[in-house]
């Protein structure tokens, strides 16, 4: 029985699956202060990950371009706060995403409810990291100035005042 293709090569097929899956979001657990169940979603048209409590309010986003590498498992601190054996997240359900500058990284700290959802954002964040990196320089002004509308039209009216669009 043949191949088609290698074992760890990508089609463009799965490879829109996972994007796709990632902008409609999954509920996980995010490590922070306390650990809480968000939702969690790509947001491709600005190039954002966003956790949030419910739909009409974000409560935190990273961008893309920022993140400096994704680490498998139980690997930042954010997990030692809650090692009293209420949480039964796994290493395999386990990741952390370090982004920000060289010298200032922030940490999002994720458990998944599958190793399934693990690795299928494990993949698709890796991917779309390379992706954002190896943009060109169209893409990254339009997906900047899509954050720059989105953060002046807070109330989703798809109209600016006048004040508005002085700001921006």
């Amino acid at each position: 029985m043949a191949h088609s293709g290698q074992q760890g090569e990508m089609t463009e097929y799965k490879k829109i699956l996972i994007k796709r899956d990632l902008e409609m979001g999954v509920v996980m657990t995010v490590f922070r202060q306390k650990a809480e169940r968000l939702t969690v979603q790509v947001i491709m048209e600005t190039c954002q990950v966003a956790w949030t409590r419910t739909a009409d309010r974000t409560d935190g986003v990273l961008d893309l371009f920022e993140i400096r590498e994704i680490r498998r498992g139980r690997n930042s601190k954010d997990f030692e706060r809650f090692k009293d054996g209420k949480d039964k997240h796994g290493e395999n359900t386990c990741f952390t995403i370090f982004y920000g500058s060289q010298f200032v990284l922030n940490t999002l700290s994720l458990g998944a409810d599958s190793a399934e959802d693990a690795e299928k954002w494990l993949i698709g964040l890796e991917m779309l990291r390379k992706e954002t990196l190896a943009a060109p320089t169209p893409v990254l002004i339009e997906s900047w100035l899509r954050k720059q509308m989105y953060s002046v039209n807070q109330t989703k009216t798809n109209s600016l005042s006048v004040k508005q669009l002085k700001s921006l």
